[in-house]
């Protein structure tokens, strides 16, 4: 009998508005500082609990919000040249969570996260050779 490959799979959102600029060629192409909700949606896998018997402590993925929320995100040295766009804000959270195989990043500019940006903008992000270790 092979033995089985154990796979613990998690999920928790990280929300935080906060302002930025940038300069490509979209509704930001204005070079004017301006607000956004974001959503994060970080998910983690692991091949064995660690020793709280957990994946990841969710609280400790959502307090990275703080790194963010109500912070000017061109200033944060976390961008360090680098635009602070979806896609950037997803690799950060890629590359900064060990555990972290995918998050999907939604951009809005609603006040209230019930009534989320018509838009639907989105972008996912993919932690390389992170995820196909079993295959």
């Amino acid at each position: 009998m092979t033995e089985k490959i154990k796979s613990y799979n998690g999920c928790t959102t990280v929300m935080f508005t906060a302002s930025h600029n940038g300069n490509f060629k979209n509704k930001c192409s204005d070079n004017k500082k301006h607000n956004h909700k974001w959503k994060v949606v970080v998910f983690i896998e692991s091949d064995k609990l660690n020793k709280e018997f957990v994946v990841k402590d969710f609280n400790e993925i959502e307090n990275l919000k703080t790194i963010f929320h109500k912070k000017y995100l061109n200033e944060l040295k976390v961008f360090k040249d680098k635009i602070p766009t979806t896609e950037v804000i997803g690799d950060w959270f890629v590359d900064n969570i060990n555990e972290c195989y995918q998050v999907i990043v939604y951009e809005g500019k609603s006040m209230f996260w019930k009534f989320w940006d018509k838009r639907n903008r989105y972008v996912i992000c993919y932690g390389k050779n992170k995820r196909n270790k079993y295959e």
